[in-house]
C-alpha cells in the first residue's frame, strides 16, 4: 500500500512528523477514558484512549483519516477474546507496516488475541524492536511518555509488537 503522504518531501515528512508528536505531548497527563477524545482547558479535564490520542495527533500533522465518528467503538477488554482484528483493518486503511519505526509512527502491542495497545514512537529503537520510548495512555494512567523495554513487554504480557507508519 503507498503511503498516504508518499508525495511529500522528506523536509515536509520531518515536520510533519514534528507536528503530530508537538500534538501528541500536548495531550500528556489527560486521563484514560475508553473511546474518548475530549480536550478540556487542562490535563485534568482532558480524556482520551490510546488509539484517539494517536488519531488526534496525525490528523494535526496532517494525515488524511476517516472521520472520527469511523473509529472503532470498543467494549473493555475486547481484544482479549476476539481473534478479529478490527484494529489492524482500521490502522491499514491509512498506515503501512515499517520494520524499523521513526518518530512518530505507530507501535501496536498484541496483548490477548489482537492489538490492544496503541503508542506514538518518540524516539527509534536502540536495539531493535525495543529500546525506544512512547507516547501513550492506558487505563488507570494518563497520558505519559515511557521508556519500552523486554521487562515491560512481559508485564503487559504483550504477544507481539509491530509498528506502523502513514510516511
Amino acid at each position: 500500500m503507498p503511503s498516504v503522504l508518499s508525495g511529500l518531501a522528506s523536509r515536509e515528512i520531518a515536520e510533519a512528523r514534528a507536528a503530530a508528536i508537538n500534538e501528541g505531548l500536548s495531550w500528556q497527563g489527560a486521563r484514560f477514558s475508553l473511546n474518548a477524545l475530549v480536550r478540556g482547558p487542562s490535563p485534568d479535564t482532558s480524556y482520551c484512549d490510546c488509539g484517539r490520542l494517536i488519531f488526534s495527533a496525525w490528523s494535526k500533522a496532517g494525515v488524511q483519516l476517516p472521520a472520527a465518528e469511523e473509529l472503532p467503538i470498543l467494549p473493555r477488554g475486547w481484544h482479549l477474546n476476539k481473534g478479529d482484528d478490527r484494529y489492524l483493518k482500521f490502522i491499514l486503511q491509512f498506515a503501512h507496516e515499517v520494520e524499523t519505526p521513526q518518530p512518530a509512527d505507530l507501535a501496536t502491542f498484541v496483548i490477548g488475541r489482537s492489538i490492544g495497545h496503541v503508542g506514538m514512537v518518540l524516539t527509534a529503537p536502540t536495539t531493535p524492536p525495543l529500546g525506544f520510548t512512547m507516547l501513550h495512555c492506558m487505563e488507570g494512567h494518563p497520558v505519559m511518555v515511557q521508556d519500552i523495554d523486554r521487562r515491560l513487554l512481559g508485564r503487559w504480557r504483550c504477544g507481539q509488537l509491530s509498528f506502523y507508519s502513514p510516511w
